[in-house]
């Protein structure tokens, strides 16, 4: 299932957020579709496997991205704030 699905160790360093996301979608097998306005920059380092959905809070929360996994497909979304 993706939420026992894990992630080698890899290491970013400035890298465009969609490359980060193909990759993990290359890496894993998973599909992880992102809106044409998801950017941002991204330096990670994991060191050990993890799992592929506690990186992919890691790598979008700074930037205010959520993902929904939905038949085995992972969507990243902007997080809607209500105030």
């Amino acid at each position: 299932t993706i939420e026992n699905q894990l992630i080698p160790p890899f290491d970013f360093k400035g890298v465009d957020l969609k490359e980060t996301l193909a990759l993990l979608s290359t890496k894993t097998g998973l599909t992880i579709i992102a809106p044409p306005e998801v950017k941002g920059k991204v330096s990670a380092r994991f060191e050990r496997p993890i799992p592929v959905l506690k990186a992919l809070e890691i790598i979008l929360e700074p930037y205010d991205y959520e993902y929904q996994v939905m038949d085995n497909i992972i969507r990243v979304s902007i997080i809607l704030i209500f105030s």
